[in-house]
């Protein structure tokens, strides 16, 4: 599948626009507002993709139907990541990243319907798959002369990756395994008001 995208990818050319900027690189209120959301966009995916199983066989699925289901998810936000490239050039970035945001939080709204919850879960995966590669690209032409913005995403990316997820667990061994994706819609609306704020934000 790899080799098979490699013509899809032959052509491109060119980078982000780049002027050296005085000062300290990678800080400001932009920055700082990204990473948060980062933390919380990393929370939501492998939040999802951990606690999903769980919460499926809570409401009576098979364990080996959860395990299909989850795999599902992955392979939807794998799916969505490649349909992104489809997005026609017009839509702005701060378009797909909001509008994804919305659109898992709904998903995951909808999952904490008990029967819709495999349909909430796998929409929940389309919903972010774009999210990452865009809102790197988002804020690099946000700060065109700043070329280390974008580094400070991937540490932030991992603390999501570490603490969201454990924290979820935390909370849910005390409300229960019920609320598992109304605790997640919660984090995907974080997400959401973050990447709100950034884009309101100059600077």
């Amino acid at each position: 599948m790899a080799l098979a995208l490699v013509p899809a990818v032959a052509g491109i050319r060119g980078r982000l626009p780049h002027e050296p900027e005085a000062g300290r690189p990678g800080r400001g209120l932009l920055v700082l507002l990204f990473m948060a959301a980062f933390v919380l966009y990393v929370g939501v995916e492998w939040g999802i993709g951990g606690w999903m199983p769980s919460h499926l066989v809570y409401l009576g699925h098979p364990a080996a139907t959860a395990a299909v289901l989850t795999s599902g998810f992955w392979l939807l936000f794998a799916v969505g990541r490649l349909l992104a490239a489809l997005i026609p050039a017009g839509v702005s970035e701060g378009a797909i990243v909001l509008g994804g945001c919305a659109a898992a939080t709904l998903a995951l709204l909808l999952a904490a319907a008990g029967p819709l919850a495999p349909a909430g879960y796998l929409l929940a995966g389309l919903a972010i798959a774009p999210i990452w590669p865009t809102a790197v690209g988002w804020l690099a032409r946000r700060r065109p002369r700043d070329t280390r913005a974008t580094a400070w995403l991937f540490p932030a990316a991992a603390v999501g990756g570490a603490v969201i997820p454990g924290g979820i667990g935390f909370l849910l061994g005390w409300v229960g395994l019920g609320w598992t994706p109304l605790v997640l819609a919660a984090v995907a609306a974080g997400t959401l008001v973050a990447f709100g704020l950034a884009a309101r934000s100059r600077g």
